[in-house]
């Protein structure tokens, strides 16, 4: 096919056609008893001109595109066809005459009945009509290829766009991601070890389905965790090999991990529904109303959308492999989740294999539901022998030790190990620090027989010019997996960990300027040596952005516990500060959050490094200070003075702070940590949106009205608050800000004048919390207007979720509030309508709230706010009609978010008013 040829066909068949239309058009126009064939004519060949110039949008380098115009073209292809046809209509028809002066209508008509004479129609009609048969069905096949292509491209528009709704719903239900775990556990892994497992019966039986779980179960350091790789990397292959034929299986993993501080009950479901998601491209309607709403899944919930998705999908079954169950906080409901997922006839597609340590609760729950694989078997001691013995040749300080040596450290780590992987790793990492034959030899007499004794050691062993960096670096660690888990980057970088020494150790500076301590990555990681795990990321070389982490549970369970009893090895223990360990690694955070290097760094600055480890030591510093203040089990880590200072707007470093903290609100892509685990997106906008006018009062106001607003836990604020008094509620605040508001669903630019109390009264982002703590603060404060208190928090209640069964509405009216403002817009009954609150409702009523009052015409006193104006829609309509023709059982105004108020609450509020003798009216002066 020539696209230049075929290009030139149609075009000369749309030009030929517009003669052809352009005749008809003027016959039509100018004789009044023309032909009607002439209009079919003129309709049906206009037409097909339009359907000619879809046909120029198909492109001949789109192979699709390219097979329907190759059908199209050709000498009887229905274009060459059309050609045909238009030039024997075009030859029918004579030119009209020449048209005449516009004055002259008269002659035109003359001239066009003359013509019309000449061209003898009766004569021509019916080759005109079979003509125009065959171009109407040429056209239909034009039209359906045309036809054909437009639906594949939306076809291919809606797949593309249902795609991205599933990707954007599973990063939702994501929370976890254990794929950095079982990388990391694949590392490790030697040949030739793990393979003893394959041999069991168990293990075959789990595989072919004839038992439904599997529990591999052993003492801390037995290599579980290389062990659930190698098995996970079995199962893909036994997966993949299972896909040609009907039984088609998938394999989902899940690494339990201490460093997380969390209950993965909830993360392993979200986990798990989510790679299933993914796989089968289902998303249950559950999931998607929850996603849509904003809302998030409980761990019931979960099980539904699983049960929902194994129900709807071909997979024949899925295996599942969890390790580590015994490093979950609050082990009992993974517990409860996997005893469900094993018993519970919903989801017999799950194959489930866990492993642990030989916890009493663990193996109450397995052995009653699960065959066992216990660790301790002499398959596992020689695969430790194997392990050593690699590990002996792949060193380069052991090979260039004597045969006869080599084989000493080979026999004497196998015999002693008692199958501890952990154990023989250490042993190594311990003797090739060694430099002489004879310490050798002396430590292979002396081997530890248990882990605590190896980390004694171990401890006892590094070098006194290391021991404050070894300390420095494990205290750090540490910290860091109390306060982010896994929900920052993984880990800390390893330039932040030293960059952090290196800040620790100024004084070492010596008089001359000179540094005391010259470290870099290679001096870390040797000082370290098995105490850290290292992982290289972003494809840096040199170990710049390498990720550090603690080897192995087991060196901080040994370094916070008190079974410490080598004296050199203390050192290294955390200091205890009451019950509070890391304190001095916070204290140090929080200092240098508050004196960065840079004072002037932007979104933009920050934004450059999104998504990568290019994070510097200052923005660290800033971030895990918020995260640390705002998260409630941190409270004890929190140097109170210095968190007051960070929120100070007069210092020099705040701006570099609201910028560290826009990132983290807004990046939801990185690796960063989430908005909602550190401030919540909305509270962030309204903070560093928030303008104060040029506030001249007390500083602190300024700070405990930020602290509170930003989420900080209002236990760390009772000191400032005895400090400022009463004073605080005769204080006059107005400030402007950009914030989220529950009432219109939306981001707004809100403006506050008034008391402290009066603002987290009205506050568009409504937080009961900061507001009842103010309450407790300053309740009983000489001069507070209750009623005004009333009337602007009633639009927020929910008395379902009132904060310790305490109910802000139930607590002003017993402060004498009165439920009827005087000259109000709108009443708290009308708002307590407009929301569905039928509690609210009820408070109210029984406090002598008027059924029928509807507001007053004359007052516009929120006309102002941009939250609550958006209530002033309904001033002058009675409560009775607002929920009989507002409210009305299907949806809330739009103007409130679209909020669902059930059919139930409606009909209660109703019945509610008529108790109470409402009547159903609007004003006359709101029928305007």
């Amino acid at each position: 096919m020539d696209p230049l040829s075929l290009t030139a066909s149609i075009f000369a068949i749309i030009q030929l056609a517009d003669r052809v239309t352009q005749v008809c058009k003027s016959y039509i126009e100018g004789v009044s008893d023309y032909p009607k064939d002439l209009r079919l004519i003129f309709i049906e060949v206009g037409s097909l001109a339009v359907v000619l110039q879809g046909l120029q949008f198909l492109r001949d380098d789109d192979p699709d595109d390219a097979s329907i115009l190759s059908s199209l073209d050709g000498p009887r292809g229905p274009i060459g066809e059309c050609k045909t046809i238009i030039g024997s209509l075009n030859s029918l028809l004579p030119v009209p005459p020449s048209p005449p002066r516009p004055s002259d209508g008269q002659a035109k008509r003359r001239r066009l009945e003359t013509a019309l004479t000449a061209l003898a129609w009766p004569l021509k009609a019916e080759r005109a009509r079979k003509l125009l048969n065959d171009l109407m069905r040429l056209k239909s096949t034009i039209n359906m290829a045309i036809g054909g292509a437009i639906l594949r491209d939306v076809q291919t528009i809606k797949k593309t766009l249902a795609e991205t709704q599933i990707h954007d719903l599973c990063r939702w239900l994501q929370r976890t991601d254990p794929t950095p775990n079982h990388n990391e556990a694949k590392e490790l892994y030697e040949d030739e070890t793990c393979t003893w497992i394959l041999r069991f019966d168990e293990w075959k039986n789990w595989l072919e389905h004839r038992k439904r779980c599997l529990w591999i179960h052993g003492i801390p350091g037995a290599g579980k965790t290389v062990l659930a790789a190698f098995l996970i990397e079995q199962v893909r292959l036994a997966c993949k090999a299972s896909e040609p034929t009907t039984s088609r299986s998938e394999c989902v993993y899940y690494y339990c991990y201490h460093g997380r501080n969390q209950d993965e009950a909830g993360p392993f479901l979200r986990w798990l529904v989510s790679q299933l998601c993914r796989r089968t491209r289902i998303v249950p309607d559950l999931a998607s109303s929850l996603f849509q709403g904003g809302q998030q899944p409980t761990v019931r919930e979960l099980q539904d959308i699983l049960h929902s998705i194994l129900s709807a999908t071909d997979l024949h079954s899925v295996f599942v492999i969890i390790d580590a169950l015994d490093e979950s906080q609050k082990r009992d409901n993974l517990l409860t989740v996997i005893r469900t997922l094993v018993v519970d006839d919903r989801f017999r597609k799950i194959q489930l294999l866990a492993t642990s340590r030989e916890y009493v609760d663990i193996e109450a729950t397995m052995t009653s539901i699960s065959d066992r694989i216990p660790m301790s078997n002499p398959l596992v001691e020689a695969d430790i022998a194997t392990y050593v013995k690699k590990r002996i040749l792949a060193e380069p300080r052991f090979r260039n030790w004597p045969q006869q040596l080599r084989d000493e450290v080979d026999e004497s780590l196998s015999k002693g190990s008692k199958g501890m992987f952990r154990w023989a790793v250490c042993q190594l990492d311990i003797l090739r620090r060694l430099r002489h034959v004879s310490r050798i030899r002396e430590a292979l007499q002396d081997l530890p027989e248990t882990l605590d004794e190896t980390y004694d050691r171990i401890f006892s062993l590094v070098a006194s010019e290391d021991r404050d960096l070894v300390r420095h670096a494990l205290h750090w660690l540490c910290f860091h997996n109390n306060i982010w888990g896994d929900d920052y980057v993984g880990s800390l970088s390893i330039t932040i960990l030293l960059d952090s020494y290196k800040y620790s150790m100024e004084s070492a500076i010596s008089p001359t300027g000179e540094i005391g301590h010259l470290i870099d990555p290679m001096s870390l990681m040797e000082s370290c040596g098995c105490l850290l795990s290292y992982e290289p990321r972003c494809g840096l070389e040199n170990g710049v952005d390498t990720v550090v982490r603690l080897a192995h549970y087991t060196v901080r369970e040994y370094l916070e516990s008190d079974r410490i009893s080598n004296p050199r090895a203390s050192f290294f223990k955390p200091n205890l500060v009451g019950t509070t360990l890391y304190k001095a690694v916070s204290l140090t955070v929080f200092t240098r959050a508050l004196h960065p290097l840079w004072i002037d760094r932007s979104v933009e600055d920050f934004g450059d490094d999104v998504g990568s480890l290019l994070i510097d030591f200052d923005e660290y510093c800033q971030l895990s200070a918020t995260k640390t203040l705002v998260n409630e089990k941190n409270r004890q880590l929190v140097p109170l003075q210095l968190a007051i200072e960070l929120f100070n707007r007069s210092r020099t470093h705040f701006p570099a702070f609201l910028a560290a903290l826009a990132v983290s609100y807004l990046d939801r892509d990185s690796d960063r940590p989430a908005p909602d685990d550190i401030l919540g997106a909305d509270i962030g906008i309204s903070l560093i949106t928030t303008d104060w006018k040029d506030y001249g009062g007390d500083s602190r106001i300024q700070v405990l009205v930020d602290m509170l607003r930003a989420g900080v836990p209002p236990f760390h604020l009772d000191e400032l608050c005895k400090e400022l008094g009463e004073s605080l509620t005769r204080t006059r605040l107005h400030l402007t800000s950009e914030c989220f508001s529950v009432l219109s669903g939306c981001v707004i630019s809100w403006e506050f004048t008034g008391n402290i109390v009066e603002l987290f009264a009205s506050n568009p982002l409504y937080d009961a919390m900061a507001f009842w703590f103010i309450l407790d603060h300053f309740g009983e404060s000489r001069g507070l207007d209750y009623t005004r208190l009333l009337h602007l928090c009633i639009c927020y209640h929910n008395h379902d979720v009132c904060i310790k069964s305490r109910c802000e509405i139930e607590w002003l009216l017993s402060r004498e509030a009165s439920p009827r403002p005087q000259s109000c817009q709108l009443t708290p009954l009308q708002i307590a309508t407009i929301i569905g609150d039928k509690d609210g409702a009820r408070l109210l009523l029984e406090a002598g709230a008027v059924p029928d009052d509807a507001g007053d015409g004359d007052c516009h006193e929120w006309d102002g706010d941009e939250s609550l104006s958006l209530l002033c829609d309904f001033a002058g309509m009675s409560p009775l009609y607002i929920i009989r023709h507002v409210n009305d059982g299907k949806k809330a105004p739009k103007s409130l978010g679209g909020g669902i108020v059930g059919k139930l609450e409606v009909a209660e509020i109703e019945q509610l008013l008529l108790s109470y003798g409402a009547r159903e009216f609007t004003e006359e002066w709101a029928r305007d």
